[in-house]
């Protein structure tokens, strides 16, 4: 039997090894191909190692690349995971303080102040819009701001300047005097 008809017999024989991706990849290469048919043609024991070696290390090639493919693969998944969790977490970070007193501003200035000029303005009972009138301007427009406009305390506090417990506490103190102007 000829060389040729012996690689073309172990091609036949060897037809479901060789439809393996790894392998079809490997023998794309026309250097590694020669290599195989000299081993067939030709076994030697220097023959055999050197594909053998040439097939390890182009296998271990090949396995670091899949490793790190997957690796960048799965690792962007997580971080858009991450980041995604972090963004709907996070929502309303605000870096700058000064941009609840322009949005006060705004709303304020511009928007509401067209319809009411101030809290007393919206309240039809004349005994709720006398003790109004008693409380301090400070706090008539804490009121104003947290039940008008639907700030919280927090922001009221961006807009004073203040610490959002100092406000929550002008808050109680304002309700308080309220109810005692009026109780009396």
């Amino acid at each position: 039997m000829n060389p040729k008809q012996k690689v073309e017999l172990y091609f036949r024989k060897s037809q479901k090894a060789f439809s393996q991706p790894i392998i079809k990849e490997f023998f794309k290469n026309e250097k590694n191909k020669q290599l195989l048919e000299e081993v067939i043609a030709n076994p030697t024991n220097e023959n055999t190692c050197s594909l053998d070696n040439r097939f390890k290390s182009y296998y271990q090639r090949a396995r670091i690349v899949k490793y790190v493919s997957t690796l960048i693969h799965n690792y962007s998944i997580e971080y858009d995971k991450k980041d995604r969790k972090r963004r709907k977490r996070y929502q309303l970070t605000l870096d700058n303080t000064n941009f609840m007193e322009s949005n006060y501003e705004s709303v304020y200035n511009h928007e509401f102040q067209s319809l009411y000029s101030s809290l007393p303005d919206q309240i039809e009972n004349e005994i709720l819009y006398n003790a109004l009138n008693k409380l301090s301007k400070k706090q008539l427009k804490i009121l104003e701001l947290i039940y008008i406009y639907n700030f919280s305390n927090k922001e009221v506090a961006n807009c004073f300047n203040e610490s959002a417990q100092n406000i929550s506490s002008l808050h109680k103190k304002s309700l308080k005097r309220l109810k005692l102007i009026i109780s009396n």
